[in-house]
């Protein structure tokens, strides 16, 4: 007759030490219930429950952030330490800098000038400081002054919507850059609902394109 082994978990006592694999940690919630045990409501398995994304810049997240809530730095020896936090990621994940450079500042300082309603391109942007289009990409790109400094009123030259803190396709950062847009009267909303990606091209209100010559 074949023998069978069964095992039993302790759980921690009190003032023991904590493991690095608790769910104070982990990605995953881990359930002490069989499948056949768990009820509507109960936390879902390992595998049924995804690791959690990398969390973008939290000042573009859906409504949570107000722009009078956001320091942005005007005194030299103040941007000489500025930073971004240690967990700083664009909307693919990627690591951002933890030092806001000099170019940044430049960059930001020159988008500060695009009020509520304008609009302008990377190109032009980058002309108004003499610098790259791609730089300049990159630099809104790691923005951690948003929406307070507006990379959200830069758009192609092409008139398409562009990317929104590294995110491109149809994701909710490009949705939530098409929505502040309109929200702002810089673009008209279509009558219809839109797929919105970075490749979708927007109607922008007459003389809607910020002058950078006046």
């Amino acid at each position: 007759m074949p023998r069978t082994r069964t095992t039993r978990s302790t759980a921690p006592t009190a003032g023991s030490a904590t493991s690095a694999s608790t769910t104070r940690t982990s990605p995953y919630f881990r359930s002490s219930k069989s499948p056949q045990q768990r009820q509507p409501g109960d936390s879902a398995s390992p595998e049924t429950v995804p690791a959690p994304a990398a969390t973008p810049n939290p000042a573009l997240a859906f409504g949570t952030t107000d722009p009078r809530e956001i320091h942005y730095p005007t005194d030299p020896l103040e941007r000489a330490n500025a930073t971004r936090p240690a967990e700083a990621v664009d909307a693919k994940g990627r690591r951002q800098p933890s030092k806001v450079s000099e170019f940044d500042f430049k960059v930001y300082d020159a988008l500060l000038k695009v009020p509520k309603g304008k609009l302008t391109t990377y190109a032009a942007l980058a002309k108004s400081i003499q610098a790259h289009p791609r730089a300049v990409g990159q630099a809104l790109r790691r923005n951690p002054y948003a929406p307070l400094v507006p990379c959200h009123r830069v758009i192609s030259s092409d008139f398409k919507l562009g990317g929104f803190n590294g995110a491109t396709g149809q994701c909710p950062m490009t949705m939530r850059k098409y929505a502040l847009l309109v929200e702002e009267g810089a673009i008209v909303a279509p009558q219809t609902a839109a797929k919105v990606s970075n490749d979708v091209k927007v109607q922008v209100v007459p003389n809607g394109m910020f002058d950078w010559s006046a």
